[in-house]
């Protein structure tokens, strides 16, 4: 889903860095509406402005707004799911609700895998109200077909994992993998969870937040529909979440979708429309005070780059942004040691470390080359050792683009070819604030003899090779 959205911003406003980034304002723009359509459609007009408010007053979803992330699309779909599952759930025609729905579960599972869980909580859901709502059969019978339909949008992902070592399931169960931390470790990761959470979801809206779940859940059996309806849909959810950072690290997006239904159900009982028991009724008074420092810390997060230059933080350890920085000028110096080369058409582009190196080389250079990345272990840790190789590339020169400002590149690269510079055709040392550097070296590399095949890590103790 990622790839198709930013071939439609190119499509749409060009190659630039800017141009895919509008796609994501707009993404985020549609979820918000569709979440305003849910709150709108189960209460009234009210209920849904205070929920559009308290989601998007919120750092989270200022962040979502300026990177298009997998979350962004993800995001969208899972409130589209939930709109439409809610009509699917209160139509005494459920079946009409079911290709729609199936639909945008389809490409909510092609955006992140965290969309699987939603067919079992819409389960859950229809379990629990099973003696409460008429037509259960038909909903239940709806929604297995909304489940099978759904599932056939994965039937493309799942054939190319068999062609490639299954490396999607790979990649995602290292993201499961704890270890044996100690109780301290424990508790540092979940103390750093719940401040994640605090910090991107603003301190008091996300207090309300919890304490709604926790009465929620308390209470759940007394809830009526449209209560039950958004709490199976937030609370378990986060709180599966919070056991995860006991166990181990758990990222602060993670739990990004449960707090969509999080916000109606908020926003529902601030308003008086729903009872939620054992919820204090004096928690309504901060209604005001959550959505005023949610402004606040919104709108510091939209003016962060220039807060940060202004307090003179560019580029340090306490500017969020650095990563960020120094790319789009570093590759221009790249792009002319290219345009130096004595063979450019017979000359690829090799990018050494990390990933981002390689996509910002990719995306940045003004000739927009097809970069390779050599990976010395041989275990894939980003697309780029899935893709091929330039094993087709023999007889052709190479320039190696490396950020390390004192190693030349790995001694197998260097031996791969028939001959290797060691004085760099291009290097920049780009200032991003505070005295950081970020370099770049373009070293000649002339007549590939044979592109090196990796060597898996050495033990511990044993020399590198």
């Amino acid at each position: 889903m990622i790839g198709w959205l930013m071939h439609l911003a190119e499509r749409l406003f060009g190659q630039t860095g800017g141009g895919i980034r509008l796609l994501s304002p707009l993404i985020g723009t549609g979820s918000l509406l569709v979440i305003a359509l849910l709150a709108r459609r189960m209460f009234d007009a009210n209920v849904a402005l205070l929920a559009i408010l308290l989601c998007a007053l919120t750092p989270a979803n200022v962040a979502l707004n300026i990177f298009l992330t997998i979350d962004a699309p993800l995001v969208l779909f899972w409130s589209s799911a939930l709109y439409l599952f809610w009509r699917l759930v209160e139509s005494p025609t459920p079946l009409r609700w079911a290709l729609p729905l199936a639909a945008v579960l389809g490409l909510g599972y092609l955006s992140k895998q965290m969309m699987l869980v939603f067919p079992l909580m819409g389960l859950f859901f229809l379990l629990h109200q099973r003696k409460k709502a008429d037509g259960f059969g038909a909903k239940l019978k709806s929604l297995g077909i909304v489940a099978i339909v759904s599932l056939l949008f994965l039937i493309p992902p799942l054939v190319w994992n068999s062609q490639n070592d299954w490396i999607t399931f790979q990649h995602t169960s290292e993201h499961f993998e704890a270890g044996k931390p100690t109780v301290a470790k424990q508790a540092t990761r979940f103390f750093e969870f719940l401040g994640s959470q605090l910090g991107i979801f603003s301190p008091l809206t996300w207090i309300l937040l919890a304490a709604t779940f926790a009465a929620s859940l308390i209470g759940l059996a007394k809830l009526e529909r449209r209560a039950a309806f958004l709490t199976l849909f937030s609370a378990p959810g986060v709180l599966a979440l919070f056991l995860l950072a006991c166990r181990q690290k758990a990222q602060p997006n993670w739990p990004a979708v449960y707090y969509i239904a999080g916000f109606v159900l908020l926003a529902a009982w601030l308003r008086g429309h729903i009872t939620i028991p054992r919820l204090p009724l004096g928690l309504r008074r901060w209604t005001n005070p959550a959505v005023v420092v949610g402004t606040v810390l919104a709108a510091i997060t939209y003016l962060s780059p220039w807060i940060i230059d202004g307090l003179g933080w560019s580029g340090s350890k306490k500017d969020p942004l650095q990563r960020l920085r120094g790319w789009s000028d570093g590759a221009a110096v790249m792009g002319r040691a290219l345009d130096s080369v004595p063979r450019p058409d017979a000359t690829f582009i090799v990018v050494l470390g990390h990933r981002y190196n390689a996509s910002t080389m990719a995306h940045y250079m003004p000739q927009r080359p097809r970069v390779y990345r050599y990976q010395p272990d041989g275990i894939a840790h980003s697309q780029y050792e899935v893709w091929p190789g330039p094993d087709d590339q023999v007889g052709k020169d190479a320039l190696i683009i490396n950020t390390s400002r004192e190693k030349l590149p790995y001694r197998a690269i260097r031996e791969a070819f028939h001959s290797f510079d060691t004085t760099p055709l291009g290097k920049a040392e780009i200032d991003i604030g505070n005295g950081h550097l970020r370099t770049f070296n373009a070293y000649l590399a002339r007549d590939l003899k044979a592109w090196p095949t990796p060597k898996p890590t050495p033990p511990a103790g044993s020399p590198a090779p």
